[in-house]
């Protein structure tokens, strides 16, 4: 993407609190015909961090010396909430330093203030978005699990760690639902194993049917998924069950495979400020899916 087409529209957020270089930087982006940039422009990282958490950006110029932030802080407390938004750092000569080290630190690219021209401002945006975006998809497929599409282990704890820290700043709770298939094994036996991948991927279908698209969906190892289910609280437990109970009863019912999907769940408050680590709210939303299992299994008497 070393080029613009005319029909380009991209959102560029500028954090920058100096008026001249503001205006310098808007009417270099105004200079270019071939693509339509929307520039926001705030003065201070706080007001970053909340016009990010309200609205889309497709890139951030960020200055690094900033009235409430400064040097590679400034950076790094931005790239921490909102890593899937390539950066690019403006700074003077003398700091050239630091922004090399934002380079190092996840940065795309960086910019002298004073030696920026329209041209070079457009090449080194178009520049910066494509790398971002083939980092993301290298970072994707690590992330993600064959079998289902849905992240695996390591891919929900990266997202999760991006999330929680924006539900810190706004206090707000998450349910942490642990799921596991049941009777993945006796399936596999009475099957065969193509019927047991199956029933997973079945699995990650119907959460993937009752969740959000915004909560994070994954298989966690085997038979046995995890979902942060954000901005929820407890009054919503009996309604994400229901939802999930209604999904699972639906997909039996149009699918009619050889075998009944089953999934017990345990689902447990999360609260990011709490003090409680994530991964303890996952081991006792594990003890409540075993819990409800050995349940469900006294009552069919098995």
């Amino acid at each position: 993407m070393n080029a613009l087409q005319p029909d380009t529209h991209l959102r560029v957020l500028l954090v920058e609190d100096n008026p001249g270089d503001a205006l310098l930087l808007s009417e270099s982006l105004a200079d270019i015909g071939t693509a339509q940039f929307e520039l926001v422009q705030v003065p201070r990282l706080h007001d970053a961090l909340q016009q990010l958490e309200q609205e889309h950006s497709d890139i951030i110029l960020l200055d690094l010396s900033l009235p409430d932030s400064q040097g590679v802080e400034t950076f790094f407390s931005l790239h921490s909430y909102f890593t899937h938004i390539p950066i690019i750092v403006l700074t003077s000569l003398a700091s050239e330093a630091f922004a090399l080290n934002v380079i190092g630190g996840g940065g795309q690219d960086y910019l002298i203030k004073g030696q920026i021209d329209s041209q070079m401002l457009v090449r080194t945006i178009c520049r910066a978005i494509a790398r971002h975006q083939v980092q993301r998809e290298l970072r994707t497929q690590a992330l993600i699990d064959d079998l289902t599409g849905l992240h695996n282990r390591r891919g929900f704890f990266t997202r999760a760690t991006q999330q929680i820290k924006l539900a810190q700043r706004r206090h707000s709770t998450c349910l942490v639902i642990f799921a596991d298939v049941d009777g993945l094994k006796r399936i596999n036996d009475t099957f065969g194993h193509d019927a047991g991948s199956q029933a997973l991927i079945d699995a990650a279908q119907v959460l993937s049917a009752t969740f959000r698209e915004t909560d994070i969906i994954s298989r966690f190892g085997g038979d046995e998924f995890v979902i942060l289910a954000l901005d929820t609280g407890p009054d919503h437990e009996r309604a994400v069950t229901q939802r999930l109970q209604g999904a699972i009863a639906a997909h039996n019912q149009q699918q009619h495979r050889p075998y009944q999907l089953s999934i017990s769940v345990g689902i447990v408050l999360f609260d990011p400020n709490g003090g409680v680590a994530l991964e303890a709210a996952i081991a006792r939303a594990d003890q409540c899916m075993y819990q409800h299992k050995h349940y469900r299994q006294q009552e069919r008497g098995v």
